[in-house]
């Protein structure tokens, strides 16, 4: 499948509307504008150690707690 489509039609966020797309953007920019789905596969790490230590409170904290569009 072609990273750069989703669906058939062109780039992800092309698909979004005007407020999906803004926040889209938003997102990127805390990770220095690098759009994921026009990363390669080649620079893709598969070790999962390579990740943070990640807990219990902290999926907590993100799914209960967090700030998000839909609560």
């Amino acid at each position: 499948m072609d990273k750069e489509k989703v669906g058939g039609e062109g780039p992800y966020r092309e698909e979004l509307n005007t407020s999906a797309r803004q926040q889209y953007l938003e997102k990127i920019e805390e990770i220095n504008n690098i759009d994921p789905y026009k990363l390669p596969a080649a620079e893709w790490r598969k070790n999962p150690y390579a990740l943070l230590p990640l807990t219990y409170p902290d999926i907590l904290n993100y799914l209960v707690f967090g700030i998000s569009a839909h609560t």
